[in-house]
């Protein structure tokens, strides 16, 4: 039997503008698989024109790793199935996924390959950001420590043998998590830089002296420190991810409140960000405190 080649969307108060990009990647794939997480909503009318498409709507904040494992419990995949990720607001351009797919089946024929991703442009920066190379694999490919979720090609066996996505985590270091995770198991993590993603991260950038901050809504905050906690001790996590995290609990969120908006809304989510951490809570801020 073929395999086939799924893509798997994440989304959180979709709009019309979410729908250029759903039409993109179900012109590129055997079929589209939406996860929505916005509470008390059925977005389905939005996407209803698009053939190839299942919306599966959760009428909750999962987060990112649960919504995504609801999507892969939503039908019978096969182990050579090809499966992307992506976040909504993601844009692919043509033979974007031919092109991974075929970086993925090229050198999976000499190496294990866990996933492949592309380089990506930060739309706020303007930049193309790259990680730092470990080892070259062919013209286009090396491998990375890790990637960001969205645009990441993996197949339906690598997922089963790592036990798919970690719950635990919600939304931010996913990406990380399920990276070390294949890397743990034996799988080399791949960019291509071949193919160029579209994509934003956070709100925008202030700079400071020399140094640019990424300005994000607060709760990302709580998410990151949150789950930064739970996973600290796992031993697939990289010492040097450990030292980030040690700083990611001391001297950044003094740097947040005094040099980003929303201070005091900032001080809220980072002290729950503590506290839910350590006592390992996994539902959305909304849920567990009743506002978001």
């Amino acid at each position: 039997m073929s395999s086939k080649v799924y893509a798997l969307v994440t989304l959180f108060y979709p709009d019309e503008k979410i729908v250029e990009n759903i039409k993109i990647l179900a012109s590129q794939v055997d079929c589209v698989i939406l996860s929505d997480n916005t509470p008390c909503s059925d977005n389905q009318n939005i996407f209803a024109e698009i053939q190839n498409c299942v919306y599966i709507a959760n009428r909750e904040n999962f987060g990112l790793s649960k919504a995504f494992n609801v999507a892969l419990k939503s039908r019978q995949f096969d182990d050579e199935d090809f499966i992307f990720f992506f976040d909504q607001d993601s844009r692919i351009c043509e033979g974007y996924a031919e092109t991974l797919i075929r970086n993925f089946e090229e050198i999976d024929s000499n190496h294990e390959i866990g996933c492949v991703g592309p380089q990506y442009v930060d739309t706020n920066s303007a930049k193309i950001i790259a990680p730092r190379k470990i080892e070259v694999l062919s013209a286009s490919c090396y491998t990375v420590s890790s990637m960001i979720t969205s645009g990441l090609l993996t197949k339906y066996s690598v997922l089963k043998k790592i036990g798919f996505w970690n719950e635990e985590v919600f939304l931010d270091m996913a990406d990380w998590d399920i990276c070390w995770r294949m890397k743990k198991t034996g799988f080399k993590i791949v960019l291509c830089n071949a193919m160029t993603l579209t994509h934003t991260l956070g709100k925008g950038v202030k700079k400071i002296g020399k140094f640019n901050l990424r300005i994000n809504h607060p709760v990302r905050e709580y998410y990151q420190l949150r789950d930064s906690i739970k996973i600290f001790w796992r031993r697939y996590v990289p010492v040097k991810y450990k030292i980030r995290f040690l700083l990611m609990w001391f001297p950044m969120p003094l740097v947040y409140i005094c040099f980003l908006p929303n201070r005091l809304l900032r001080m809220k989510y980072i002290f729950w960000g503590f506290l839910d951490g350590i006592k390992r809570k996994n539902d959305s801020f909304e849920k567990l405190h009743g506002e978001g």
